[in-house]
């Protein structure tokens, strides 16, 4: 399964959750009433600056990279917390028409009140204060006004307010005031007014800093006693989380039965500066929350004996013993299964998966980057960066590496290359080219797109290139590029007859280079960066991508010290 069909299941997953709920809800109410606006059909993720998330299903963390990452914060086994809590303290930082947040609210909501006084639920808002005292929010100002709304039914109904979203949550029009505040004997007016003054202003404001003192841009980002929790979202999920917190040692837990514990090796090599384990960690502890991870270096004796009996050459590597099959995730999630293959006793997670590319042996590492071209020690180093030419994210990454190009141009080298699929959606002539060979995500002229960017840059050269890319981003898309880009090129003075023919006579053997980078790098999603050869994982901002590849000079140069100013929100998400 590629990384886009994992990312469509579980998004259709989600969506079948919520319609699921939905139909439910409007079933209760009668044919007069207003139906509800169907919160489900939005297409993104829920992100400030981005979209999903990720990818495969086991690289979802992706998603929360920075990823994004993982909105500042590294996963903490909940069963760490101190046993001796007398409350399980519940932080949810939401955007209040996220369709992702409001279910986590509903259903925090029924576990919470299983629990009683031992759990104290909390919630903040994820949106963006401007320079001019004006609030930004994904979805659009009626965001903004709810969040207010619901922050004013908090400050003067600290009892009552979380009844007073949830009712809110489950009442068309989103904005039910009066309802609502009927229905849990609260002052509409009193709500209004402090909703609609500076007092509302103020409250959204505090509420903002608290989502950002978290780096909290993903809706939901759960916290719980101080810990970011990322296990899954059913009732059984937050009741264990909340166990945890008391080492199942209150009544409250004596039905709720422990996860299956499941021995998880991360095995890695301590010379490998770039080789991020926290990523599949996190998301491997979302999947199977019972796992207890044991970290490996493979200079170790036992390191040596892992990697010699289960014939191990690239890390980081994760291994699973057999209780992994009996874990619920296993059991009900086929498409996970996949991303797995059986290596002695162990479950070990696909190289292609976790984009594991760092070699054990040093010579076989020598040779793999001599065949990559590039070269350790020359003081020049190299950016290697993949994105599909309309995927949203991969595009701010190009943008970004644009500005660094124009600091190191001369200094470094910049090399852009396209993620390609092969038998993408069957093969469709929608989606591919070379009857069903080299495909992309976003259709076949996105295809077209990547050949004629690498045309531009092969035989125009990189400053061409990104001066061709960063207009294209700004002016098509990918249903109209195809008679979109000749304009552009004219008008950047380009020869567009240069690249017409090249991408009449070059199509096939570009997008076989590609397609065939993609397998050596373990490539699957836009944007993946590499400096001399190494996974990039940090920010995709312009300052983080100078300051990582000016790190990759055995001799920085002067330019090194270029301060590069980037707006808005720390791009995330992937394609």
């Amino acid at each position: 399964m590629s990384l886009a069909e994992s990312k469509k299941q579980q998004n259709k997953d989600i969506k079948k959750e919520q319609n699921a709920k939905e139909k439910k809800d409007l079933e209760k109410k009668t044919k007069k009433k207003p139906k509800r606006q169907s919160r489900v059909k939005l297409k993104k993720q829920h992100y400030i600056g981005g979209g999903v998330l990720i990818a495969i299903v086991l690289a979802v963390i992706i998603v929360f990279l920075s990823t994004s990452g993982f909105h500042g914060s590294i996963y903490s086994n909940m069963h760490q917390l101190q046993n001796n809590a007398k409350v399980a303290k519940v932080d949810l930082y939401v955007m209040s028409f996220c369709p992702y947040g409001t279910q986590t609210e509903n259903t925090f909501d029924t576990v919470a009140k299983k629990f009683g006084d031992k759990v104290k639920l909390n919630v903040e808002y994820i949106a963006r204060k401007n320079p001019d005292g004006s609030f930004t929010s994904l979805h659009g100002p009626s965001e903004v006004q709810l969040d207010k709304i619901q922050l004013c039914a908090k400050k003067y109904y600290p009892s009552s307010y979380f009844d007073f979203i949830v009712c809110q949550n489950n009442n068309s029009g989103r904005e039910n005031v009066k309802l609502c505040a009927q229905q849990n004997k609260m002052d509409e007016k009193k709500i209004l007014d402090c909703a609609n003054s500076i007092e509302g202003n103020n409250l959204l404001s505090d509420s903002i800093a608290k989502s950002d003192s978290v780096h909290a841009t993903a809706s939901p980002t759960i916290y719980i006693n101080g810990e970011q929790y990322v296990g899954g979202r059913s009732p059984l999920d937050f009741s264990r989380s909340i166990c945890s917190v008391f080492n199942y040692s209150i009544n409250e837990c004596k039905n709720i039965s422990r996860p299956v514990e499941v021995k998880f090796i991360v095995l890695n090599d301590k010379n490998c500066k770039s080789c991020d384990t926290s990523k599949i960690i996190f998301v491997s502890k979302q999947l199977f929350p019972g796992v207890k991870v044991t970290k490996i270096d493979v200079s170790s004796n036992e390191g040596k004996k892992i990697v010699s009996e289960n014939n191990i050459t690239l890390v980081p590597a994760y291994l699973f013993d057999s209780n992994l099959e009996k874990t619920q995730t296993w059991k009900m999630r086929p498409d996970i299964r996949t991303v797995f293959e059986k290596v002695g006793q162990y479950y070990k997670l696909k190289d292609e998966v976790t984009g594991a590319s760092y070699y054990i042996n040093a010579e076989a590492r020598k040779q793999h980057l001599k065949s990559l071209g590039i070269t350790l020690g020359d003081n020049r180093p190299q950016i290697d960066f993949y994105v599909m030419s309309f995927c949203p994210y991969g595009n701010q990454a190009e943008e970004a590496i644009a500005s660094v190009y124009n600091v190191l141009k001369g200094k470094a080298d910049f090399n852009p290359h396209y993620v390609i699929y092969s038998n993408y959606a069957g093969g469709s002539s929608k989606y591919c080219i070379e009857n069903g060979t080299y495909c992309s995500m976003h259709g076949v002229q996105e295809v077209h797109q990547d050949i004629r960017e690498l045309c531009v840059n092969k035989y125009m050269g990189t400053d061409d290139y990104f001066k061709f890319i960063v207009a294209i981003n700004k002016k098509c898309n990918s249903r109209n590029v195809d008679s979109c880009w000749e304009n552009i090129a004219k008008d950047l003075n380009l020869s567009v007859s240069k690249i017409k023919e090249c991408e009449k006579n070059e199509s096939a053997s570009l997008a076989k280079q590609e397609y065939n980078l993609n397998k050596i790098w373990h490539v699957s999603g836009s944007p993946t960066v590499f400096i001399d050869g190494q996974l990039y994982t940090g920010k995709r901002t312009p300052q983080a991508y100078l300051n990582a590849l000016c790190g990759a000079f055995e001799k920085a140069p002067k330019e090194c010290s270029t301060k590069i100013s980037s707006s808005g929100a720390t791009p995330t998400g992937s394609c």
